[in-house]
């Protein structure tokens, strides 16, 4: 699961990553993990929206019987890569990424580090490339909520509604409809 609220969306668009909550703990029950989510997420202004794996429904139900604000995730795996990979992208007119992620997200850092590309055998045709299924729950989880967040926004690349927003050396253009 990831708590939209521990990555915060500016109004410009930029995504800052302050906090993570992993356990590979098998003793951890899902009402263990809502205990320390909530320890975690105490401080903040106002009720957080978690993003579940939408194949987890039951975790979702329970969740929300808790009183979690919880969504089912987009999960356009390649989509919703495409998505990281370009808040991740230097911005010309800024000189900064779209999505930064806090030194103390030490677990995610090391499975960014780690991701990698399903490599087929030589000789055999992968007809879509795949990521590997390997240390991927911080990046899944970050995946989630962020493609998901900007999906239902209009704002990701491959929604229906997303039109990329013209940009000039750092300068929003704003559109007009009046004809002179």
């Amino acid at each position: 699961m990831c708590i939209r609220d521990s990555c915060w969306r500016s109004d410009w668009g930029t995504w800052l990553v302050l906090r993570e909550y992993w356990s590979n703990r098998q003793d951890r029950t899902l009402e263990d993990h809502s205990k320390e989510l909530e320890q975690l997420v105490a401080d903040l202004p106002e009720e957080p929206l978690v993003y579940a794996d939408s194949e987890n429904a039951p975790a979702i139900n329970q969740f929300a019987a808790w009183g979690w604000q919880v969504q089912a995730a987009i999960k356009n795996v390649l989509d919703s890569i495409d998505c990281i990979r370009s808040l991740l992208k230097v911005q010309p007119a800024t000189g900064e990424p779209r999505l930064t992620i806090s030194a103390a997200c030490r677990r995610l850092v090391a499975e960014m580090r780690k991701y990698r590309w399903h490599k087929p055998r030589s000789g055999t045709a992968s007809p879509v490339p795949r990521p590997l299924k390997r240390e991927d729950d911080c990046v899944d989880a970050l995946r989630y909520a962020v493609y998901s967040y900007e999906q239902q926004q209009g704002r990701a690349p491959g929604s229906l509604t997303y039109k990329a927003e013209p940009v000039r050396y750092g300068v929003r253009l704003e559109r007009h409809t009046r004809r002179w």
